[in-house]
């Protein structure tokens, strides 16, 4: 399963999900090593006002307070999403 997981979170970056800033906020929700500095530097464009602030530290906090185990099935949830949603688009051509 370790193997699998570690292919499948190292894909999310070359399967890509179509829009470079959407990939960057998902890795760095995800990352546990993000501080929450970082993070809310990352989406303050989005943060219009305290009640948007407060939600994007509790968002973030969500993700600080999981273990590495429970992460790493974030990330690979993340990537069968992407994908799902590539193959949906694919096929809707």
């Amino acid at each position: 399963f370790e193997v699998l997981r570690t292919m499948l979170v190292r894909g999310l970056p070359s399967l890509g999900v179509g829009c470079q800033f959407l990939q960057e906020v998902l890795t760095k929700t995800i990352d546990s090593s993000v501080s929450m500095d970082e993070y809310e530097k990352v989406v303050e464009g989005f943060v219009t006002d305290d009640l948007d602030k407060k939600s994007v530290q509790q968002f973030k906090q969500c993700f600080l307070n999981q273990s590495n185990e429970t992460l790493g099935n974030v990330q690979v949830m993340m990537v069968i999403w992407v994908f799902s949603l590539y193959l949906i688009y694919q096929y809707s051509l």
